[in-house]
Parts: structure tokens; sequence; C-alpha cells
């Protein structure tokens, strides 16, 4: 009985852990204007509930870049789409 009860369990989390490996959760995508040259600075142009309408909207943007702006000062700039949780700027600061 004790063995039933154990394996019972034992399926009960492999079937737990799937579930939430493979639970899908919706994201934000931001569109982000990313310069790198002496430095990198990024801005965020857009956001988007899903990838796809990010990754058109950079398309029509990027034709819109002319070829000089985008090697301007040494500075190679392009756009990139990246989920929410990715800042190209880097971590945040805190003032302690």
């Amino acid at each position: 009985m004790m063995r039933r009860a154990r394996r019972a369990s034992l399926l009960f989390a492999f079937f737990l852990l799937t579930s939430a490996a493979t639970a899908r959760a919706e994201c934000a995508w931001v569109l982000w204007m990313i310069a790198m040259g002496g430095g990198t600075t990024a801005a965020p142009l857009s956001a988007f509930t899903q990838r796809p309408d990010c990754e058109k909207d950079r398309v029509e943007k990027d034709r819109l870049i002319p070829e000089e702006k985008r090697t301007k000062d040494g500075a190679i700039t392009f756009l990139s789409c990246l989920p929410d949780t990715v800042d190209p700027r880097g971590p945040k600061r805190g003032g302690r």
C-alpha cells in the first residue's frame, strides 16, 4: 500500500512539473533602437503583445532609417524586438 501511494505521488509530481514546464505565459515585446559605438545606447520605440507584430513593425521602421543614419558618428544603429524582461541598457541601479 505504501508503495502505491509513493508511486502515485511521484506520478502526480511528474505530471505537475511537466504541465508547468509546458505552460505558455503571454509575454510583451518591445521594439528597441540600439546604437553601438563608443558606448551602447538604447531607446524603446513601441510595445506589442505578440512577437510577430513587433517583427512586422521592426521591418517597416527599418526601411525608414537611411543608410547614412545607421553608421553616424561611428555608431551602428539597428532595431531589435526583445521580450519585455530584457533591457539592452543593462540592469537598473538602485539608489540606497
